[in-house]
């Protein structure tokens, strides 16, 4: 194995690791992702929504990033440099190209609920590069302005963070399994 696909692939298990190791996902479903609505006394509605922890999400991202930005090395995009390689198993080439596909198709999807609440009927890239990018990690202008936009008020804020967040969790899964492939490959081929 070159030292280069060595390298990307413990950069890859390590940081996997690490978003394993923060259990974001163990929190989200102990918080649950749903809502409540009572009446108080004068009649009017409260809605409380269950939401994670914003430091947990912000270490999280910090981490996640690696995985979804496109400049990064071990980026569901960069990934794609690997799939060709003859040194590596058919085994991690056939997983990480099934998962890089069902990544991308996941993107490319709608969010079932939130879609009607958001100006342009926006993909799950979409809200995740204006949360990313508008606040989270970056502060892009433009992606702000959206950001600002599709939490005017509280009820769609909730919402969008529930959104954002149960994103994060279904890529972990991606993340792990590819993590999962890499450590059986470094281990098949130690240096």
């Amino acid at each position: 194995m070159k030292d280069e696909t060595r390298q990307t692939l413990m950069l890859l298990v390590e940081k996997a690791n690490r978003l394993k190791s923060f259990k974001f996902d163990e929190h989200v479903k102990q918080v649950g992702l749903g809502f409540k609505g009572t009446r108080n006394d004068d009649d009017e509605w409260i809605i409380e929504f269950g939401l994670p922890d914003d430091e947990k999400i912000d270490i999280f991202i910090l981490t996640f990033r690696f995985f979804y930005q496109d400049g990064e090395s071990i980026s569901f995009s960069s990934l794609r440099r690997f799939l060709n390689d003859p040194e590596l198993s058919s085994e991690w080439k056939d997983g990480v190209s099934k998962s890089r596909k069902a990544y991308f198709v996941y993107l490319k999807g709608y969010s079932v609920y939130t879609v009607e609440l958001f100006e342009g009927h926006p993909s799950r890239h979409e809200i995740l590069d204006t949360v990313l990018y508008g606040q989270a990690t970056h502060a892009n202008p433009e992606k702000l302005k959206r950001l600002k936009q599709w939490t005017a008020d509280g009820i769609r804020a909730n919402l969008l963070q529930q959104e954002f967040t149960g994103m994060l969790v279904q890529i972990l899964v991606f993340i792990k399994y590819i993590g999962e492939l890499s450590e059986h490959e470094l281990a098949l081929k130690p240096a």
